[in-house]
Order: C-alpha cells, then sequence, then structure tokens
C-alpha cells in the first residue's frame, strides 16, 4: 500500500512538473518582441553557432572528458546521455532573468527542439557504441518525443500570444519566472526526500557521500563547455553582441537533465547502487549548472555583457524586462513616411524646372518666350551663308526670370 502511494506521490509531482514545464516555456516565449525574433532567423549567424555547439561540441568534449577521466561505466554512460540531452527547461529562464539575448534562446529552443528529435538518438548511438560498454541501457524514447511534443507546443503557443496579444508581454513574462521558481522547488522536492529501499537489497551511497572524482567528473562538462562556447560564439567573423554570446553559452552548457534522470531510472533497476549513482549525475549536474550559472549570469551583467544596466540594482534587473523592442510602424508612420516620399518627389521637380533649358527656334518657328535670350551659335555642318561660312542657327536660351531685353555687351557700358 505504501508503495503504491509513493507512486502515485511521484506521478503526480511528474504531472506537476509537466504542467510548469508548459507554462515556463509558454510565457517566456510569449514575452519575447516577434520582431526581434524573426531578426534573429534573419541573421542566423548566432543560431547556426550555438547548434553547432550544443549537438556537436558539447557531446564531443564530454566523450574526450569520459575517455580520459575514465569514471565507472554506468557513470559515464549517464553523463554522455546527459550532454546529448540539449535543450534545458531554465535556458530561456536564465536568459530572461538576466536579460541575455531571450530572443535568441528562444529561436535556439525552438530549433534544437525540432533538431533534437533526430540529433539525439544519433549522438547517443554514435558515442554509446564507441565507449565500448557492456551495458545495455533502455533508453525511453517514447518519454522523449513527449516531452519534445510538450515544449514544441509552449513555445508555439507562446509566440502566438505574443503576435496577437502584444500588450500581454509583461504578464507573460512574469508568468515564466514563477513557473520557473516552480519547477526549481519542485526539483530540490524529488532530490532531496529520502526514499526508503526494501530490506536486503544493495544501497547506494548518498548524494553528498560520492568520492571527489565522481563530483569532478559530473561538473567538467560544464565548465569545459562554458569556455569553449564562449570563445567560439566571440569569434570576431559571427559579429555576435555581448548578450547574443552569454544567451549561447547558457543555451549550450544547459542541459535536459529530466531526459537523464528518466534513462538512469529505467536502466539501472537491477542494481540499486548503480541505479543510485546514475541518478546522482542529473542531480549533482543540475545543481552545478544552476549555482555557476546564476554567478556567470550576475558577472555578465556587472561587465555590461546583458541588456540591464549595470549600475541598477539586482532586484531591479531580475524583477524587470531590458529586452530590446524592435515594433512594426504603425499605419500613421507609413503615412507619414508615403508624404515624406511625396514631397521629395515635388521638390526634386521643381528643382528640375528651374535648370535652364535648349531650345532649336529653326525647328519650333516661334518666337523666343518672354524670359529667354538668344543666341546665334554656328554649327558644323550647317548651310553656307553668302560670304561661304557656315551660316548660324539661332539657339534660345530660357532662363526663367531673365528679362528678354537684356541689353547686348556692347551696350552695357
Amino acid at each position: 500500500m505504501a508503495k503504491g502511494d509513493d507512486s502515485a506521490g511521484m506521478t503526480a509531482l511528474g504531472v506537476v512538473a509537466v504542467i510548469m514545464l508548459f507554462f515556463l516555456i509558454m510565457g517566456l516565449a510569449g514575452s519575447v518582441d516577434i520582431h526581434a525574433l524573426k531578426a534573429q532567423f534573419h541573421r542566423r549567424s548566432g543560431i547556426c553557432c550555438g547548434l553547432l555547439c550544443q549537438f556537436f561540441l558539447m557531446p564531443f568534449i564530454c566523450f574526450l572528458l569520459v575517455t580520459i577521466l575514465k569514471p565507472r561505466k554506468h557513470v559515464g554512460l549517464t553523463l554522455l546521455i546527459l550532454c546529448s540531452s540539449s535543450g534545458g527547461a531554465y535556458s530561456n529562464w536564465w536568459c530572461s532573468l538576466f536579460n541575455a539575448d531571450l530572443a535568441l534562446s528562444v529561436a535556439m529552443t525552438a530549433v534544437s527542439t525540432l533538431i533534437s528529435a533526430f540529433m539525439l538518438p544519433v549522438n547517443l548511438s554514435f558515442y554509446v557504441s564507441m565507449l565500448d560498454s557492456e551495458a545495455d541501457v533502455p533508453i525511453p524514447w517514447g518519454a522523449l518525443m513527449q516531452g519534445i511534443g510538450s515544449v514544441a507546443a509552449a513555445i508555439i503557443t507562446g509566440i502566438a500570444v505574443s503576435t496577437k496579444f502584444p500588450q500581454w508581454k509583461g504578464w507573460m513574462s512574469k508568468i515564466g519566472n514563477v513557473s520557473g521558481i516552480c519547477m526549481i522547488l519542485i526539483t530540490l522536492i524529488v532530490a532531496v526526500l529520502p526514499k526508503k529501499s526494501p530490506e536486503g537489497e544493495e544501497r547506494g551511497t548518498p548524494l553528498w557521500g560520492k568520492e571527489a572524482s565522481f563530483y569532478f567528473v559530473v561538473a567538467s562538462p560544464f565548465f569545459v563547455s562554458l569556455v569553449m562556447s564562449m570563445i567560439i560564439s566571440s569569434l570576431p567573423c559571427l559579429k555576435l553582441s555581448k548578450p547574443e554570446r552569454v544567451a549561447i553559452t547558457i543555451e549550450v552548457c544547459y542541459q535536459n537533465i529530466g531526459i537523464a534522470s528518466a534513462v538512469a531510472l529505467a536502466a539501472f533497476n537491477g542494481s540499486p547502487a548503480m541505479r543510485a549513482d546514475a541518478a546522482a549525475v542529473p542531480v549533482i549536474y543540475g545543481l552545478v549548472e544552476a549555482v555557476s550559472l546564476g554567478i556567470f549570469c550576475i558577472i555578465a551583467w556587472k561587465a555590461g555583457w546583458s541588456y540591464a544596466p549595470a549600475e541598477d540594482s539586482f532586484l531591479k534587473v531580475v524583477r524587470n524586462n531590458y529586452q530590446p523592442r524592435t515594433e512594426a510602424p504603425s499605419e500613421v508612420e507609413v503615412q507619414e513616411a508615403d508624404h515624406q516620399e511625396e514631397r521629395s518627389d515635388l521638390e526634386q521637380a521643381a528643382i528640375a524646372e528651374d535648370k535652364p533649358e535648349f531650345v532649336d527656334d529653326t525647328k519650333s518657328g516661334s518666337s523666343t518666350q518672354e524670359g529667354s535670350s538668344v543666341h546665334s551659335t554656328p554649327i558644323a555642318g550647317a548651310a553656307a551663308g553668302p560670304d561661304g561660312a557656315a551660316a548660324p542657327i539661332p539657339v534660345t536660351l530660357r532662363m526663367p526670370g531673365v528679362p528678354t531685353d537684356w541689353p547686348d555687351s556692347d551696350d552695357r557700358s
């Protein structure tokens, strides 16, 4: 009976966590300016840099560290699964809280959610085979696809709300931040509450009783990827702003610990000790990334690498939204631009009318108009005059405002 109650309690917590995840992603996606989001897709350099780091750099760094440090096989497998599971739920929350480029973060989450359905099994199959492990780890692909679908639905809903009701962006940001705090509390409750083991089973060491090398192996991929992603995103050829670099670094380092937790609990049911070690990997990694990213975001804010002013107070920065706004022009602005263009055309036409106009009076056969002066200019090939020279052809130079009875040069004196 007690076992059934515990199972029901964990199921209820799982449902609440999924609901909070949906509102977290929806709120953050709805707080993004839709035009800034479109601008990120048009630029493409930030998204491409982040995706390459997420799906190629991070798994490769983890594989190298596992190969060099040689942890226990079940620990190495779980860590590799963790580092291949990009798209952590809190990455958008950190970018929103400390005002990194949230539009780029949401855009990367949207694209990586779609790509991960293909890249996650590819990376896992490749690197797990490279480890030459004898353990057969059953990966719950059904649960994984459900999580990807929930995140995709939340992003679509948030962007639709932001487009249809742009005045709700402030409330959507608050919904996302509150949901993020609730998810942190739920995760801590699940990780800290003790779980009783049946009598006679081998018990694993508690979370705080592992060897020092265990913590070092689990934390090392985070710090190496943080430094490498910051270096790569700062390359001059990418032309990324400082808030965009911070957003890329957060997206690359923050992994989906829920996927690794589900794999660890499903794969090592036969050995409680191995299951305890494997389950500790995502919990420790989650604590490391939460504390370290908090410190990293504060340093980035104070160094001027976020949209929030460094001189503002901490409470003001985490409460307010400093994301850039690129609102579409209103109808009045569009009409004003059209009128300005028409005025510019009229001014150019008026300037053209003030220019001198040359008229051949021999063809028109009309007398010179008022405001014109007549000059005779010999033209080669014209009919010869009485003295055999080329006869001059009268050409009228019409100058506006010049009187027709202007005296010749000989009479001016």
